[in-house]
């Protein structure tokens, strides 16, 4: 027996920036029930990084925009203890963004000119501190989801300070997420011409 009907709508609720459109590229569920959105204001190449924090019912409690000249996109965030890291790029360049999780202001800010148009697409921790990754060398700067790059990883500190970094290109070319599964590394994205799916696992160490 099939039952068709309209879902009930527990809730809506709608936040805005100060440019022509917001957009969200991710979303997720905060440790105190509420939820975090990250994505952009305004179109690529007069972007601004837009995040906007709400409680559980979605009722806006503060938003940050966060640009350093004209490309600037917010990617992901994952919540730390004491913070939500926001994964993306300033003006071109990976960027990490560290925010408190109160009042969304900024507790570092940190950018990598990693080669080209380039930008970091997801973190994780992990106990030697972070783990990024990305693409560099975009092919296709202007297209927010599929950059047509290089795939690129960093090993930082806590601090956001870079250890060390390696260049993907020739397993993947856009790392999208990162995951710290049975004490290694999960990596997904995208081949070339994003025809497939790639998938890399690796040590923690790199």
């Amino acid at each position: 027996m099939f039952l068709y009907g309209n879902p009930s709508i527990e809730w809506f609720q709608e936040h805005n920036g100060s440019s022509e459109e917001s957009h969200g590229h991710y979303i997720m569920t905060c440790q105190d029930g509420g939820f975090l959105q990250i994505g952009e204001s305004n179109f690529l190449p007069n972007s601004k990084i837009y995040i906007v924090k709400t409680n559980a019912d979605g009722e806006f409690l503060w938003s940050r925009e966060i640009n350093i000249g004209g490309h600037n996109l917010g990617n992901s965030a994952i919540e730390l203890d004491d913070g939500y890291l926001i994964a993306g790029a300033l003006n071109r360049n990976s960027a990490l963004i560290k925010l408190d999780k109160e009042t969304g202001s900024t507790i570092f800010s940190e950018t990598y000119n990693n080669g080209g148009t380039d930008a970091f697409e997801h973190a994780t921790i992990t106990p030697n501190g972070i783990v990024a990754v990305g693409y560099i060398h975009s092919e296709d700067p202007y297209n927010t989801f599929y950059a047509e790059g290089q795939g690129y990883i960093m090993f930082l500190d806590i601090n956001g300070t870079e250890i060390f970094s390696q260049n993907l290109g020739e397993l993947i070319d856009q790392a999208y997420r990162v995951q710290n599964f049975n004490s290694e590394l999960i990596i997904s994205g995208l081949s070339e011409d994003a025809s497939d799916y790639k998938l890399i696992k690796m040590s923690l160490e790199g």
